[in-house]
């Protein structure tokens, strides 16, 4: 099996090993480190990090200071990053027990979290049980009527995203068999929610969570957020259902996008020069339209939302005064409403055919992207080769 050497890119994964992780830890904060080697079994003790309290009971029978410190290490890296996810009112003091008397991989009450201890005898870096407990706390869902299939299925896409020690304890999400079903387990929901994100939706759990924090849960609800029914999107899983993406390796979401411009090629989208010469992925040829006023512009409308933080343009074969200037590019959900992501002012290309990139930030997710060019370099046309939208970890 595959190990997490590769990840989702929408996610945001952080690995490391126990090794690296422990030094860090001693590093970063050797009081914490003093706390844990003067304590056995059967102790707890409080300690606050960040606007984080972490009160700590060990009433385990064979827990060890290794496990005390990752587990302390993971909730300090890990229910922070989850708050920050789903930005809910969680709770800032948690309590984390580890017990023998605990039958279940876990249980999560309100602001608690007990942890079975046996299971890090079987496997001492499966650290990462916690990172799935705390994405129930940090989505308010403790106290949500949901199916237990998806309950679990939203924890383990929060190990996936956020875990720490994953590839230590060998654990991923798995490859799709055919006869799978969503209800099969935990690791398999996990996985069709990172293909849904993939596919239709890059903010689907957080969307899905927020519904559910003033509402009960509705099967109706995976329509709104997607377009298609569960059992529509499940599917379409076992038909296509590929999630990994090298780590680092963009995704270039321009490859399913359709083009429209507010004024084209006097031959139209398809002529030799016209707008689709900008998505073609071809970096010799372009688009070429004369007549070129400031209030003219370009959109890509993608299949879904989809998060962007790059963006790139490629500079014509000539004419460099025929090249962009000032821009600025816009992002909207339905076509008419729309919002500022980035502006641009007094650029130049000085090169022939050159790709040029543009990074900004935002969490806010768009179908529709278009970039309204104000101003080129002086001539009465325009030209650009290409025009990609990116995202990359």
């Amino acid at each position: 099996m595959m190990k997490n050497t590769f990840k989702y890119l929408l996610g945001g994964l952080v690995f490391c090993s126990v090794l690296s992780c422990v030094n860090d830890m001693e590093t970063k904060d050797e009081n914490l480190v003093k706390i844990q080697q003067s304590q056995d079994q059967n102790s707890s003790f409080t300690y606050t990090r960040n606007g984080y309290t972490l009160n700590f009971i060990d009433e385990s029978s064979n827990s060890n200071y290794q496990t005390r410190l990752k587990l302390i290490n993971t909730f300090f890296e890990v229910y922070e990053n989850e708050n920050l996810f789903f930005n809910f009112d969680s709770p800032t003091e948690v309590t984390v027990k580890l017990s023998d008397n605990q039958t279940e991989t876990f249980s999560v009450s309100e602001s608690s979290v007990t942890l079975n201890a046996a299971q890090f005898l079987d496997n001492p870096f499966d650290i990462d049980i916690l990172t799935a407990a705390l994405m129930q706390l940090t989505g308010n869902l403790t106290q949500k009527q949901l199916p237990d299939w998806l309950l679990n299925g939203i924890s383990d896409y929060g190990r996936y995203k956020f875990g720490l020690y994953n590839n230590d304890a060998d654990w991923s999400l798995p490859e799709y068999e055919d006869g799978q079903f969503y209800t099969d387990g935990n690791q398999i929901v996990a996985r069709f929610i990172v293909w849904i994100e993939l596919n239709f939706d890059t903010t689907f759990t957080k969307n899905m969570v927020t519904y559910l924090q003033n509402n009960e849960y509705n099967e109706q609800e995976w329509n709104t957020l997607t377009g298609k029914s569960l059992e529509d999107l499940w599917t379409l899983y076992e038909e296509k259902n590929n999630i990994i993406v090298a780590i680092g390796e963009p995704i270039d979401w321009t490859s399913e996008a359709s083009i429209s411009v507010s004024k084209d090629n006097d031959g139209g989208p398809s002529a030799n020069e016209g707008s689709l010469k900008l998505i073609d992925g071809d970096l010799s040829t372009k688009m070429y339209m004369s007549g070129y006023t400031s209030d003219f512009w370009m959109q890509q409308t993608l299949k879904a939302s989809r998060l962007l933080n790059k963006y790139e343009l490629t500079s014509g074969n000539d004419s460099p005064d025929r090249d962009p200037k000032s821009w600025t590019l816009m992002g909207s959900n339905n076509g008419s409403d729309w919002t500022e992501i980035d502006a641009q002012n007094n650029q130049s290309f000085p090169n022939r055919n050159t790709t040029y990139s543009y990074t900004f930030s935002t969490d806010q997710a768009y179908q529709y992207y278009r970039l309204n060019i104000t101003q080129n370099n002086g001539s009465s046309s325009f030209q650009l080769s290409e025009w990609r939208l990116i995202y990359v970890e």
